[in-house]
């Protein structure tokens, strides 16, 4: 193994005689002092093509102390191919989203102990790191973690692991899983409630158990998902109804429902899609004078929305009403039917 500790300056030269080793030699890297650009320095030991862990803890950036890992200030570590162990300053507080992304050969990260903070997606796509989280955190979500090998919990910490699922300590709450690639994802049976943003980009189908009895506001933000309950009667859906243009109404397993169960859900899942479609239309149709919009969901159809716009005009102490109906469907052809209603009223 290649040893090396010193400052950024003295790195350059060390990296300069590596040049002409083969892929097999393993570089340890400690650096000390101030550091100008963790950027170059990554870019600089990946061009020489060997192995190498990366040791930051002797070391503070040319503005005082890293506290933050992110891309907010850039101090971060993202397509790394050849960084196999990384650690981080003590002085680090905060990991905000993508501070560890696309390392595929990442096996260890050691969080530094005055962590607090860690925000969403944080480590994203290093499929061989076994992450440890020594303590609980104050503010931290467990979808931090995206793509890796293996979580360990310890017993200080606020949520555990079920298989790949990660839950509160008593087992009640999903937050989401470290498997990234699986495209069916099963939550444990159990679970009551599904956290905000547990099935963020999640592709594929969710299955839920018999015990689920809420879904949190953005639980499926960017998701393009088939959702399977085996009780669904009892759900609890988001009070921001399903957000996402590719997930609005939940399906059901056919095997596990009665035929009148089956009915009741579909009908309470459009309804939860109409009342989202409301507030979207709402919110995208331009307000005149000229013209009054009503919105409703007509009788005979309950799979889209009756958009009304009526012109009304007075003629000799009388108003005559100009009534223009268009039909909005809330699943495939919103936004197109949507946007086309818009530059019509627009033209107006």
């Amino acid at each position: 193994m290649k040893m090396f500790k010193g400052t950024e300056s003295q790195l350059y030269n060390f990296v300069y005689s590596l040049r002409g080793e083969d892929d097999s030699t393993v570089a340890y890297i400690k650096l000390e002092g101030k550091i100008k650009n963790i950027f170059k320095i990554c870019d600089c030991l990946e061009c020489l093509g060997i192995f190498y862990s990366l040791d930051l803890r002797g070391i503070i950036s040319a503005e005082g102390k890293i506290i933050d890992v992110g891309y907010q200030p850039p101090f971060s570590f993202r397509n790394l191919d050849f960084l196999k162990e990384l650690y981080l300053p003590d002085t680090v507080k905060r990991f905000y989203r993508n501070g560890i992304e696309n390392c595929p050969n990442l096996t260890k990260v050691r969080f530094p102990q005055g962590l607090t903070e860690i925000a969403n997606k944080s480590i994203v796509n290093c499929p061989k790191l076994t992450v440890f989280m020594h303590k609980e955190i104050q503010h931290t979500s467990p979808k931090m973690f995206w793509n890796i090998s293996r979580l360990v919990i310890s017993k200080h910490s606020s949520f555990k692991l079920s298989g790949s699922s990660i839950l509160s300590k008593d087992g009640k709450t999903y937050y989401g899983t470290t498997d990234g690639e699986s495209r069916e994802i099963r939550v444990p049976s159990g679970v009551e409630k599904a956290a905000s943003y547990s099935f963020w980009a999640q592709e594929g189908i969710i299955r839920f158990p018999a015990t689920l009895k809420e879904i949190s506001n953005n639980c499926f933000s960017d998701c393009d998902c088939t959702l399977v309950f085996e009780d669904p009667m009892k759900v609890k859906f988001p009070a921001d109804g399903f957000k996402d243009k590719k997930l609005i109404v939940p399906q059901y397993d056919e095997t596990v429902l009665k035929q009148d169960k089956i009915k009741k859900f579909k009908e309470r899942a459009t309804s939860a899609a109409l009342e989202q479609r409301y507030r979207d239309l709402e919110k995208l149709l331009p307000q005149s004078s000229h013209y009054k919009i009503h919105l409703s969901n007509p009788i005979y159809s309950k799979e889209c929305i009756l958009c009304e716009v009526d012109f009304p005009k007075e003629y000799f102490g009388f108003t005559c009403h100009n009534r223009m109906n268009f039909y909005i469907p809330i699943l495939e052809g919103f936004d197109e039917q949507a946007e086309y209603l818009v530059n019509i009223l627009k033209s107006m």
